[in-house]
């Protein structure tokens, strides 16, 4: 399994899990199996802007995740899988997080024209 999660930008970082308000800071698909050397995150949305931490900024770190720490694996399963151990986190730094727009735009179509006031290059 591969995970994802956000980490402050402190030393040492924080994970974080909710937002300033208390809801879950990510929401979606946070872990997936790794397949073929490949992992998608499906509809993962990050709810928190990242003005409201010190440096303005998150780390988003992508790493292995052992579900079975204790469990002994049988050949065949080492031969179909990578430790989740042998696996280095992946850690893009500085992410920013900004607000979207949450009002929409009428679906009223507009015209619009651009005027020249006189004395145009075209007048001469």
């Amino acid at each position: 399994m591969i995970g994802c999660r956000l980490f402050t930008a402190e030393n040492p970082p924080k994970c974080l899990s909710t937002t300033v308000t208390g809801n879950k800071v990510m929401k979606g698909k946070t872990e997936t199996e790794l397949l073929l050397g490949k992992a998608q995150f499906e509809r993962l949305q990050i709810n928190e802007v990242t003005s409201h931490f010190t440096k303005g900024w998150v780390f988003f770190v992508i790493e292995a995740i052992d579900k079975y720490p204790t469990r002994h694996h049988t050949r065949s399963d080492s031969q179909k899988m990578i430790h989740p151990q042998l696996i280095r986190p992946l850690v893009i730094e500085n992410l920013v997080v900004k607000a979207r727009n949450s009002r929409r735009i009428s679906s009223k179509a507009y015209n619009a024209c651009l005027l020249y006031t006189s004395p145009s290059p075209r007048d001469s």
